[in-house]
């Protein structure tokens, strides 16, 4: 256990810690090294010239002034890595501040953080988990380069509770993690640019799970005048549960980029087989100025929001620069209380575009309690547009559509902005007690359904609406319409109204 400091005061100097028996740091410990430092329970170190130390069987050794290339492990079982701070400290202690530049890893069995702080200005943060035979291959000296863990047939864990890393802003930074099973409980995981330079970004792997709870914190940002880009922001496992805790206090889990200069926000991107959102989260690609925000790619068989104490949103906001886009592909997704897929502006430019590629989709609001609604949405907020454009588009492509209970589908605009476009393509939509909407202050954006097989409206509203422009149009284009209780209208306060389009070869009425 180590429980006090680890200094090198050799300028530059990168610093490596072995223990094949497992390596544990105490409340008090503190790295302060002039380079780079890796903590590992590796069996030996392969150095770049086919040098070798062996920290197991030191008559293997072959030792060289060649950089280390990779990190071996003997298994069958590897030994943890453990990194626990004070459980009381307020706030979150130090365990490393590197210089600007350098790298922090640690690779073991399982990675276990609690209470502990780590800065990397300008450079990389790694955090490995492994559980089996196999070697790690590295570049310490290169911050964008990952950590090659593709040789072992299994991982560990990597469990992470009241982590941060720095939130100072100094150039750029990078933070990776690569498990089996990975978790993040209230801890915070922040990759800043700053001025000409590029962000690095944040990469969380998992083979298996990837779970993040409580108030955890994934973002990247850039700012200056320098133009630098943020980093982008990567999700990988087979399945991925993200899970606000409102009712602890904790807050909602945040997966976010932003631009705060002319530098573009970073791009999101989320791949598993199933991803779960509960009960307060928040996955936002933002800009707050004029760099361009930040797109968000989401790919996975299925998806489930939602919602509860606290709203679940998927959303891309835009300010004076050009606003990101949203695209989700997916076998099922499910919408339910309070879970909202939203594009919004803020400033003279659009709400970006929506775009949505499921078998099955399903919107529904019962049981919606925070105060939003379970929507998919565009929303162009300030009029006076420099650009003339109108609102972003939303574009479905599904087999089924249905809403119920208040969920719904909208585009809308402030008052001399002409109104986005809502398209469906689908074999059926069902809605019930539900709507879907194109409202615009300047002409109003269409409503198009294009169904192969069906549209039922019951208790339900379709509107195509303007305030100071010509009304949107409504078309509907199935085999078979049925129309229970429910209203169609293409409107305009001061102009010309839409027209409402529906071809069918049967209406039924209720």
């Amino acid at each position: 256990m180590i429980d006090g400091t680890i200094q090198c005061t050799i300028a530059g100097a990168n610093f490596f810690l072995i223990n094949p028996l497992g390596v544990m740091f105490g409340p008090d410990a503190q790295v302060n090294v002039g380079g780079s430092f890796a903590v590992t329970t590796a069996d030996y170190v392969k150095l770049a010239d086919g040098g070798r130390f062996d920290a197991r069987s030191p008559a293997n050794d072959v030792l060289s002034a060649a950089p280390v290339s990779a990190f071996g492990f003997l298994g069958p079982t590897v030994a943890p890595v453990t990194m626990q701070g004070p459980s009381a400290a307020t706030p979150t202690p130090v365990l490393a501040q590197l210089a600007n530049g350098k790298s922090f890893l640690a690779i073991g069995g399982d990675v276990h953080i609690d209470n502990f702080q780590i800065s990397a200005p300008s450079g990389r943060i790694s955090l490995i988990g492994v559980g089996s035979a196999g070697e790690a291959v590295i570049d310490v000296d290169d911050v964008q380069a990952p950590v090659n863990i593709t040789f072992f047939p299994k991982l560990g864990k990597v469990d992470l509770t009241t982590f941060a890393t720095s939130m100072s802003r100094r150039s750029r930074r990078a933070g990776r993690s690569q498990a089996e099973n990975l978790a993040a409980h209230d801890s915070f995981i922040i990759a800043s640019s700053k001025g000409a330079y590029d962000g690095l970004g944040v990469d969380l792997f998992a083979r298996d799970m990837l779970v993040l709870t409580g108030g955890t914190i994934i973002s990247t940002d850039t700012s200056g005048i320098g133009g630098g880009a943020a980093g982008a922001v990567s999700m990988t496992a087979k399945s991925i549960v993200l899970a606000g805790d409102p009712a602890a206090g904790e807050g909602a889990v945040n997966i976010a980029t932003d631009t705060f200069g002319p530098g573009n926000a970073g791009d999101i991107s989320i791949h598993a087989d199933a991803l779960v959102m509960r009960n307060g989260v928040i996955i936002s690609g933002g800009t707050d100025d004029v760099g361009a925000g930040g797109n968000i790619d989401i790919t996975a068989k299925s998806i489930l929001m939602q919602g509860g104490q606290s709203s679940v949103v998927i959303s891309t906001s835009s300010f004076e620069g050009q606003p990101g886009q949203i695209t989700i592909q997916t076998d099922k997704l499910t919408l339910q209380s309070d879970a909202e897929i939203t594009a919004e502006a803020l400033g003279p430019n659009p709400a970006g575009a929506i775009q949505i590629t499921a078998k099955q989709i399903t919107i529904d609001d019962r049981g919606g309690t925070s105060g939003s609604f379970a929507s998919i949405s565009v929303d162009s907020k300030t009029s006076g547009f420099t650009s003339g454009q109108a609102a972003g588009d939303i574009t479905i492509n599904t087999d089924t559509l249905t809403l119920r209970n208040g969920g719904h589908i909208s585009s809308s605009s402030a008052t001399d902005i002409p109104g986005g476009n809502i398209s469906v393509n689908a074999r059926g939509v069902r809605l019930f007690d539900s709507g879907i909407g194109a409202q615009a202050g300047g002409d109003g954006g269409n409503v198009h359904l294009n169904a192969a097989s069906f549209v039922s409206l019951f208790d339900s509203e379709i509107t195509a609406s303007s305030i100071n422009g010509k009304g949107g149009d409504i078309t509907i284009d199935p085999p078979v319409v049925a129309l229970g209780h429910s209203v169609l209208t293409a409107s305009a306060i001061n102009g010309d109204g839409g027209h409402v389009d529906i071809t069918f070869q049967f209406l039924s009425t209720v």
